[in-house]
């Protein structure tokens, strides 16, 4: 008689069909050709058998996937979801945008801290638009090579650091300049009067015509007058005085004298005048006749004057005539020694020789 609706779930020829599961939200299907009005997450066609086709999901297969699951794979078909995101991408659907300081697959990198001003890298690589000083690479992250330094290592060092050493790869300074040179990055030049490491050293001042030394060593072409080596910073032997070695004179001795510069040895005094009064003696006009004991000589005169009463001459002691001690005498002028009573007898200061009474006279106690 077929007057009995089919049953929830059937539909079709004596209701022998099953509807389909799908149906949104369970409900059942048409009883007469099992379509259903909505399609649960996953499926569509009128009865909700098909699965969603690729890039597509949800109710009735309406929704696209972000196209921004990893390696282009397709979603999930009933929520959207995808295994893992590509660069640039996260959250389950795979379409949020990485937040600043993240990159790459699922954003779980972190951007380097390197990038130009404090800007954020590129959320799909990780890439910056610029290095901040001492960095290189897409993704500012490999420190400047040796002898680079500054914004993406662009820069080079002067090459004048202290022994060969690289600067500074953010600022390009160097810790000690290399002679010759000054300044943070050691690329000024020492000014005039300068020169050596950090140009800290002082040039003698006594090259020729007031020509300033060699920034590099300090030294000089040629040297002022008295003035001699590299530098121009040591005198030159003067007269009275003779070479002893490249930095060191000495002064003529007496009975000598030198009336040039820079000359290995000094020369006699003639044999009429063999002594002068000191050492040092720059000429010949020096040189003396040597006087005997008891005299002195006068430079006045240029003779040899007798000691006055009371005052000796010794040449063991003294070329000069000196005064007694207090309470001794002499036995008159031209006198070497000094005497005076002593209880009942002379005794003698400092010899007996010229004591014309006695040539045995004690020594003064």
């Amino acid at each position: 008689m077929c007057n009995i609706s089919c049953d929830d779930g059937e539909h079709g020829e004596d209701c022998l069909e099953k509807c389909s599961a799908n149906c949104l939200n369970g409900e059942t299907c048409d009883r007469f050709y099992g379509n259903c009005s909505y399609c649960s997450a996953g499926w569509k066609g009128p009865m909700c058998n098909v699965s969603c086709e690729n890039n597509e999901y949800g109710k009735d297969c309406s929704e696209r996937c972000s196209g921004n699951c990893l390696n282009n794979e397709t979603c999930d078909r009933f929520y959207g979801n995808c295994s893992h995101c590509s660069a640039g991408w996260k959250g389950p659907m795979c379409n949020v945008s990485c937040d600043d300081g993240e990159h790459g697959e699922d954003c779980l990198e972190k951007c380097s801290a390197n990038c130009l001003n404090g800007e954020t890298c590129d959320r799909f690589y990780g890439n910056c638009s610029y290095c901040s000083a001492g960095w290189k690479g897409p993704m500012c992250n490999v420190s400047c090579e040796s002898g680079e330094y500054g914004k993406d290592c662009l820069e080079r060092c002067s090459g004048n650091c202290w022994n060969d050493e690289t600067c500074d790869r953010f600022y390009g300074n160097c810790s000690n300049c290399s002679a010759g040179w000054k300044g943070p990055l050691c690329n000024i030049s020492c000014d005039s009067g300068e020169y050596g490491k950090d140009c800290l050293e002082i040039c003698s001042g006594n090259c020729f015509d007031g020509e300033t030394c060699d920034r590099f060593k300090g030294s000089c072409k040629n040297c002022s007058y008295l003035w001699k080596g590299l530098m121009c910073n040591i005198s030159v032997c003067l007269p009275g005085t003779y070479v002893i070695s490249d930095t060191v004179c000495g002064s003529c001795p007496v009975g000598e004298f030198q009336d040039e510069i820079e000359q290995n040895s000094c020369k006699k005094c003639p044999p009429e005048k063999n002594t002068t009064e000191t050492t040092g003696a720059r000429s010949e006009s020096y040189c003396i006749a040597s006087c005997e004991d008891g005299t002195e000589f006068n430079r006045n005169s240029r003779t040899c004057k007798e000691c006055p009463k009371d005052f000796y001459t010794n040449r063991s002691i003294s070329e000069h005539c000196i005064m007694c001690p207090t309470g001794y005498i002499t036995n008159g002028t031209k006198s070497s020694s000094c005497f005076k009573r002593q209880g009942k007898q002379w005794c003698i200061f400092p010899s007996a020789r010229d004591f014309t009474k006695s040539a045995s006279l004690p020594n003064c106690g």
